[in-house]
């Protein structure tokens, strides 16, 4: 299966791009309503037209969530040794999260709490939005730290 997919899994991913691709905008190119453009902001989200394309984009996205999901179990069924050191990034992500949940207080006041109130969004949502762009603030912030010891490293070697 590997062999195959190095060989022809780029253009099997372009190939499917394209297909959904068309499958989103052969709709949306034939089928939107005349005077679509002309319509007020509000009745324009009325229309079913784009349904195709979210649908189709919520499909891919699932087919790849299982899919990850099952490679990596797959790979940690063959070989457990080699995967050890993934296992225990994925732990200390979701140690990092919890940590940062359990820190993280919901936004009473100001112009978040403003929009969470709008959009309805619950103090226990808020709590775990807050640990989730925090602890990608930490990561990305990681991985620039890497690349630039690693560029430094390079130099001097």
């Amino acid at each position: 299966m590997y062999k195959i997919l190095s060989k022809y899994g780029l253009g099997l991913a372009f190939g499917i791009g394209l297909l959904f691709s068309l499958i989103f905008l052969i709709p949306v190119l034939s089928g939107l309503p005349e005077g679509f453009g002309d319509l007020a902001v509000e009745e324009q989200t009325k229309t079913d037209v784009f349904n195709t394309g979210l649908k189709a984009t919520i499909f891919l996205f699932i087919a790849t969530v299982i899919i990850t999901i099952l490679a990596s179990l797959i790979s940690v069924a063959k070989d457990p040794k080699a995967s050890i050191k993934g296992i225990i990034g994925i732990a200390i992500i979701v140690v990092l999260v919890f940590v940062l949940y359990s820190t993280s207080t919901a936004e009473t006041s100001g112009i978040v709490a403003a929009a969470a109130t709008e959009f309805g969004v619950s103090p226990n949502l808020s709590k775990w939005i807050s640990a989730f762009l925090k602890g990608s603030f930490i990561l990305a912030g990681g991985a620039i730290l890497l690349v630039i010891l690693g560029e430094l490293r390079n130099l001097i070697k």
